[in-house]
């Protein structure tokens, strides 16, 4: 079996976060769906990608990733509070 360096996923995730920071959410989506791959429990990489998601205004996408991520950690009370209040914004008659 092929083993993936940490680092490397950490790399990807980084390099996410700073395309991120630079407006690039195209490119930051692409780093943070690379590392889901390589590691589908990296479970920051779902919140990450939530994130750009919402900034894109695909809410519906962003619940998807959100809610990978609470799949994953049942015990975040934030994320949940954040899926919760999406969920209404998403559901309210436009």
């Amino acid at each position: 079996a092929i083993h993936l360096n940490p680092d490397y996923i950490r790399s990807r995730f980084n390099l996410g976060t700073i395309y991120e920071k630079g407006d690039k959410l195209d490119s930051a989506r692409e780093e943070y769906l690379a590392v889901i791959r390589s590691d589908p429990d990296y479970i920051q990489a779902y919140y990450k990608l939530g994130y750009v998601y919402e900034q894109e205004n695909k809410l519906d996408m962003a619940l998807n990733a959100y809610k990978e991520a609470m799949r994953r950690n049942r015990e975040d009370r934030k994320l949940e509070m954040h899926i919760r209040a999406l969920e209404d914004q998403y559901n309210k008659p436009q």
